[in-house]
Order: structure tokens, then sequence, then C-alpha cells
């Protein structure tokens, strides 16, 4: 009998779950096109529309043209022409998309100090995908009821914390 991958256990646990509805797709930010699919695929298969691009520019380009707005936001810090932190700049000072949740999913998640981006999550590129997709549907779900929740920092153990009492 094949032992089975660590994807098809992963796709195993998402397929058993009930995806909550969300107001609008999940938007991606990566550089790094290997991560863009693997995220893109992994929240199409857990019920979510997914949409990709390669940087910030590229981001604040698309988040003009989209008529339905992300419900999340996920975002790598890290990249080429525009990046992240550049990215959450511009996107706070425009206020058609600033309430949109932002997760940074970035290898500087818990060694770099993100607290000024304001973003609702920081995960390590190497997390749980349980923990991703929980953070989505709270901070998604509670963002269209106007409900608010604290920030939070995941680190690479899993272990939760309030990313306000946390230095990053």
């Amino acid at each position: 009998m094949p032992t089975p991958t660590p994807s098809a256990s992963i796709d195993r646990r998402i397929s058993r779950r009930t995806p909550r509805p969300l107001a609008g797709p999940v938007l991606i930010i990566d550089d790094d096109e290997a991560v863009r699919l693997a995220l893109a695929a992994f929240i199409r298969c857990a019920g979510y529309q997914p949409v990709a691009v390669e940087n910030g520019a590229a981001a604040l380009e698309l988040l003009a043209q989209l008529a339905v707005l992300p419900a999340v936001i996920i975002l790598d810090l890290m990249m080429p022409e525009m990046d992240g932190a550049s990215f959450r700049e511009r996107q706070l000072a425009d206020p058609r998309v600033a309430a949109i949740p932002v997760v940074i999913v970035s290898v500087l998640a818990g060694v770099a100090d993100t607290s000024h981006l304001a973003a609702v999550a920081c995960l390590p590129k190497a997390f749980d995908p349980d923990d991703l997709l929980a953070v989505i549907e709270r901070h998604a779900l509670r963002r269209e009821s106007g409900a608010s929740v604290p920030a939070e920092r995941i680190d690479r153990e899993g272990a939760r914390g309030e990313a306000a009492a946390v230095r990053l």
C-alpha cells in the first residue's frame, strides 16, 4: 500500500470541511511562481476563489480593476518591483481597499518587525494549512460582520500569540 504524500493528506482534510462563504476572492501576492500556484491550488481546494499576482504593483493594478474586492489578502514581504511593505502602505492609504484584511506569509515572519504593516496575522512560509484557513475565515468573516479580532502571530511550531504583544 503506497504511503500518502503530504499533499494527499492535506487534500483529504480539506475535502472533509465545508467552506464558509466569503464575500470575495482570496488575493495571493507572492513573487515565487511555485508558491503562488501552490497557495492558489490550496485555496481552491478549500472551496475559495484564489486570484494570484507576482508583486505589489500588480496587486494594486488588479485591485483598481476588480468590481468585487478580495475578502482577504495573503502577502509575501520580499518581492521585486514592489515589496509587501510598500504594497501594504499604498493599500492602507487607499480608502477603497484599506479595510481588506492582510495575512503576511513570509520567511520574515517571526524575524522582522511587521507591526507597522497592521496585518491581521503573520505566518512563516512553513505553515500548517489548517492555520492559514482558520486565519482566512476568522478575519474575512469578521470583517464582513463588522466585528474586530486581535492580530495574531503563528510561529513555525504552530504556537499562537497576539501580534501586538510580540515584537516580530
